[in-house]
C-alpha cells in the first residue's frame, strides 16, 4: 500500500472509527500485501511444528501476525451490523469493555447470570422453598456470578446447585482478577461481584436450577426432603423438570 493511499485511508478510518480501533485496522488491512511483499517477515514460532521434513515450514504464530490477522478476520465478519452476534449479551454486537467499572444494574451487561453455590445456600432461594436467606446490617454478601452456565464453578462448599437468574435482580461491577477478563466479556463470557438490588425479590428472579446428585446425596435427609418439596412446586407451577444419573435439572417456562 502506498504512503499516499495509506494516508488517505488512515484519515477516513479515523474519521468514523475510534483512533484505537482505526489503527488496528489499518494495520489489519496492510497484512496481506506486506506478507506478500515479504515486508513482514513471520517466523515459525515452534520449528518442526506441523512439519514432516527436516526442513521446518513457516506458520503463522508471530504475535504481530496473529494480532492483526485477527483484526482482519473480526473486520470482515463485521458487515453492516458493526460486529457479529454474541449470545447472552445486551442487545447485538461484541460488547464493549466500559471505560469505568462502577457499581451498575447488571441487567446493562447481560440478560442472564449463573452462580453455584451448597445445596444448603440453595435452599434460601429456591422457588418452593420454606428456608429464608437473612443478612445482617451490612447486608446481602457481594458474590461471584457469571454469564454462562460453563463459568459459574463454585470453590471449596460452594458446589452442588447451579442457578440461573434474570439479571435484572442484581448490581454489581465486571470481575477483572483474571487475566483475560476483556477478552472474556467482549465475548460474552463476563464474570461480575455483584449482589441482589434492595428490595429486589430473588426468588422470583431465579429462571434456572441445576442440581449434582452427588451433593444432594451427601446431604441431611431432611435437606433432600426439603428438595423434593422445591422440585414439587416447581413442576406443579410448569417448570421443565430432566433428570439424569448425574443430576436433576429444572427451567422456568
Amino acid at each position: 500500500m502506498a504512503d499516499e493511499q495509506k494516508g488517505i485511508l488512515s484519515r477516513l478510518l479515523t474519521e468514523t472509527w475510534p483512533a484505537k480501533a482505526a489503527g488496528g485496522i489499518l494495520d489489519a488491512l496492510m497484512l496481506p500485501g506486506q506478507v506478500a511483499g515479504g515486508i513482514l517477515n513471520v517466523q515459525p514460532e515452534r520449528p518442526g511444528w506441523w512439519s514432516d521434513t527436516d526442513e521446518a515450514k513457516s506458520q503463522l504464530t508471530n504475535q504481530t501476525m496473529m494480532n492483526r490477522a485477527t483484526d482482519l478476520g473480526g473486520l470482515m465478519l463485521l458487515g453492516a451490523s458493526g460486529a457479529p452476534a454474541v449470545p447472552n449479551s445486551v442487545g447485538m454486537g461484541v460488547r464493549t469493555v466500559p471505560q469505568t467499572n462502577y457499581l451498575e444494574p447488571l441487567s446493562k451487561y447481560t440478560k442472564n447470570l449463573y452462580r453455584e453455590t451448597s445445596p444448603e445456600d440453595a435452599l434460601g432461594v429456591l422457588p418452593g422453598s420454606s428456608v429464608t436467606q437473612g443478612y445482617g446490617a451490612m447486608g446481602a454478601p457481594r458474590q461471584f456470578y457469571a454469564d454462562t452456565p460453563d463459568l459459574a464453578l463454585g470453590q471449596g462448599a460452594n458446589r452442588g446447585v447451579r442457578i440461573g437468574y434474570d439479571a435484572g435482580a442484581f448490581e454489581g461491577q465486571i470481575s477483572q482478577s483474571k487475566p483475560m477478563w476483556q477478552k472474556m466479556f467482549e465475548d460474552g463470557m463476563g464474570e461480575y461481584v455483584a449482589t441482589p438490588k434492595a428490595g429486589s425479590d430473588v426468588r422470583g428472579a431465579v429462571r434456572s436450577v441445576d442440581i449434582d446428585r452427588n451433593f444432594l446425596n451427601s446431604a441431611p435427609r431432611s435437606m433432600q426432603a426439603q428438595y423434593n418439596r422445591a422440585i414439587e412446586h416447581m413442576k406443579a407451577n410448569g417448570w421443565e423438570l430432566s433428570e439424569t444419573p448425574a443430576g436433576i435439572s429444572l427451567r422456568k417456562p
